[in-house]
């Protein structure tokens, strides 16, 4: 009899061992999450991952490109540091996706899939903005090479104010692979304009301007980006705002019209961010000056030691920026007790996929801290991206051809309590200060909400008072209640809202979970 017992057990576990993957169970969920937000239709990736189908007509391209790391697009490397609102894959998802492809990608039960992810067009912000900043109509030409087109638009303002948040809608998705976002105060970017006789002109590194400050940056996918409460971004009186737009290759013909919406602080006092390439080749090179020869290639360090007299310092992002002969850039802190504090490393520079990178928490720099980088250029035939052939020499400079050597950091001074703000919505904290991911523990049915009713599995906090809160993407609160979770499905009768991203909060003594839900208004 325990013989019996034995083999039945064996195979009991063999049967469970061996269920396959499959797309409603396994795989939906991680498309959905990581893909859609390019590959769907009138958006920049050129097939659509939106369903079952789209996926197994896809499957030769998801197989290559997931295998060789190239998609989703994530530069940093995650085990040196991890930033919110990542698109990389983890080791699981890349497994599942991987044998669900060598296995024949069975459907599974697909009413048991996730529903796909719903892409408001225009805003995701459930705000009426203070400042719309938008481009003239422009048709682009790039036809066999990518351009990076800047247009100048007169912000009107005659007062400076604070940018508590951004959004960048592409009038285009289907061509605009990024937007970099500056403030010019000079009028030099708009003489550069005047010069062109079509709408914009074209620079390749930045908007060939140095008097032009960096204020913020897309990619598709990106969420708006708004900062914690109290934070604001100066935008000077009288500003030009500048877009730099990357179009890439055979979309000529395609027009696009990008517009940024600004959101302005009213707050009384405001805690002054700043966009700053702090390490830089100019002034933190310890090597320098940024030369590579012909033929050659060369690692360049740099560091930049903090005044002790600033105190301590928050920041919020780290974005590095070089060109084309760069492959690869990483940058650290070292604390005046010689803790280590990762910043970013980017083992595969790629200058199409560059971006600005959100830490998960505002890191604290401790007063007198010293920040290092360090950056690797290859000059030579080897490089798929030099623009040059044969080889010639670079230097530093704005052009096509020439490099830089840049880590630029949003920032602030800081206050107390910094390190405990959290800027991926993913991720909560509970009173002992531990991190909880249970994104994963809380379903919502159905997901996107079609109606005004929300219905949500609280199995995690059975029994439980627990606060629910509703907040969109600024953080700004929708709907806040308490009430006694019974541990099964549960509905609340949702507010008005317009239709968009939200997350779902439910908040007790001992934990937070959080789920992210589509809505869309009937």
């Amino acid at each position: 009899m325990k013989y019996k017992l034995f083999f039945s057990i064996l195979f009991m576990t063999s049967v469970t061992l061996a269920q396959p993957t499959t797309w409603s169970d396994h795989v939906a969920s991680i498309v959905y999450d990581k893909c859609s937000s390019c590959h769907h239709p009138g958006a920049i990736g050129p097939f659509s991952l939106m369903s079952y189908n789209d996926a197994v007509t896809a499957a030769a391209g998801i197989l290559d490109a997931v295998t060789d790391n190239r998609m989703p697009p994530w530069p940093p490397d995650t085990s040196y540091r991890k930033f919110a609102h990542q698109r990389a894959l983890n080791v699981q998802q890349k497994t599942a996706i991987v044998d669900w492809i060598n296995n024949g990608m069975p459907a599974g039960n697909l009413t048991n899939a996730p529903s796909p992810p719903v892409f408001p067009v225009g805003s995701a912000v459930n705000q009426t903005p203070d400042l719309v900043a938008q481009m003239p109509v422009f048709t682009n030409y790039a036809s066999s090479t990518d351009i990076y087109q800047c247009f100048v638009i007169p912000s009107g303002l005659n007062t400076s104010k604070y940018i508590r948040g951004f959004e960048v809608i592409p009038g285009n998705r289907q061509m605009v692979h990024h937007v970099l976002i500056f403030a010019d105060t000079t009028g030099n970017c708009a003489n550069l304009d005047a010069q062109d006789p079509n709408p914009g002109y074209l620079s390749f590194g930045g908007v060939g301007a140095s008097s032009a400050r960096l204020i913020g940056l897309w990619v598709p996918g990106a969420q708006p980006q708004f900062y914690p409460n109290g934070m604001g971004l100066r935008l000077p009186a009288n500003a030009d705002i500048v877009f730099q737009i990357h179009y890439p290759a055979g979309t000529m013909g395609l027009q696009d019209s990008t517009k940024v919406n600004f959101f302005f602080s009213n707050a009384p006092s405001i805690r002054a961010l700043r966009v700053d390439p702090i390490l830089n080749h100019s002034s933190s090179l310890t090597n320098g000056p940024l030369y590579i020869a012909a033929n050659q290639t060369k690692t360049f360090y740099g560091q930049y030691a903090i005044p002790a007299q600033f105190g301590k310092v928050s920041v919020l992002q780290v974005a590095p920026h070089m060109h084309l002969i760069g492959r690869s850039i990483q940058s650290n802190a070292i604390a005046p007790n010689n803790v280590n504090i990762p910043l970013i490393r980017i083992n595969d520079w790629n200058f199409m996929w560059q971006g600005g990178y959100d830490f998960q928490q505002v890191q604290v720099l401790p007063a007198g801290s010293t920040l290092y980088y360090e950056a690797f250029y290859d000059n030579t035939t080897a490089n798929p991206f030099n623009p040059s052939n044969p080889p010639a020499n670079v230097s530093a400079g704005e052009a096509t051809n020439d490099e830089m050597m840049l880590v630029y950091f949003t920032y602030t001074a800081y206050q107390q309590g910094d390190e405990n703000i959290i800027i991926d919505s993913t991720l909560v904290t509970s009173h002992n200060s531990k991190s909880y991911d249970k994104i994963n523990e809380l379903n919502i049915y159905p997901n996107p909400v079609d109606n005004n009713i929300l219905t949500f599995d609280s199995r995690e906090m059975t029994g439980n008072k627990a606060l629910v809160c509703i907040k969109d993407v600024t953080g700004r609160e929708i709907y806040k209640q308490e009430l006694i979770l019974s541990g099964g499905l549960h509905t609340i009768d949702l507010p008005e809202m317009n239709n968009g991203v939200f997350l779902l909060l439910l908040i007790d003594n001992s934990k937070t979970i959080v789920k992210k839900f589509n809505y869309i208004k009937q």
